[in-house]
């Protein structure tokens, strides 16, 4: 009865994927160290969901979306449609928060897909 390894690498059936693993796990560490050095922890780079891309925002009696995104790259951004001829217009462009955020705010009206039609 041979004994089960505790650990991929020691195992004598992958020994040809060694180098691959050791990458893996190289490349895996150094995602690690960045995500922790940009967001605290990997819950909170988990959760940007929660606040990147299209949201519906209630505040008091003021409903309205919220469209944010993360372009560290970006020096401006705007949402063309073929609706407008995929032209820039101002009330179209993103406001920079800082750290590579940018940010849309949209008329609650501007998003008609939104309703539910039975």
């Amino acid at each position: 009865m041979s004994t089960v390894p505790k650990n991929p690498l020691e195992d004598n059936d992958l020994i040809a994927y060694k180098s691959f693993l050791l990458e893996r796990g190289a490349r895996f560490q150094q995602e690690y160290a960045r995500i922790l050095a940009n967001y605290d922890s990997l819950r909170t780079y988990a959760d940007l969901h929660k606040n990147l891309g299209l949201h519906l925002v209630q505040e008091g009696a003021k409903r309205f979306w919220r469209w944010r995104e993360y372009m560290p790259g970006a020096a401006v951004i705007w949402l063309t449609t073929e609706r407008f001829h995929f032209q820039r217009h101002a009330k179209q462009r993103f406001t920079a928060t800082g750290d590579g955020y940018f940010e849309l705010i949209l008329p609650y009206e501007a998003q008609s897909w939104h309703v539910c039609r039975t």
